[in-house]
């Protein structure tokens, strides 16, 4: 989870920067087929400027197609 002022600095280290209070859902997959998806929401007590910053790792490899 970031803030605004941490919010630049993520996009300036490309980053993947979501609006505020966005539910950050991730699909795995296994040899290109879905296995689940995985939602990362906020709770009632996060700020209004909390976001989430992510980068993808582990990418090497999977053909598109």
């Amino acid at each position: 989870m970031t803030n605004d002022a941490a919010a630049r600095m993520n996009e300036k280290a490309d980053y993947q920067v979501l609006p505020p209070l966005v539910t950050l859902v991730v699909e795995a997959v296994d040899h290109g087929r879905s296995v689940t998806f995985i939602g990362l929401p906020f709770d009632r007590d996060s700020p209004a400027c909390t976001r989430w910053a992510f980068g993808l790792v582990g990418m090497g490899g999977v053909a598109e197609g």
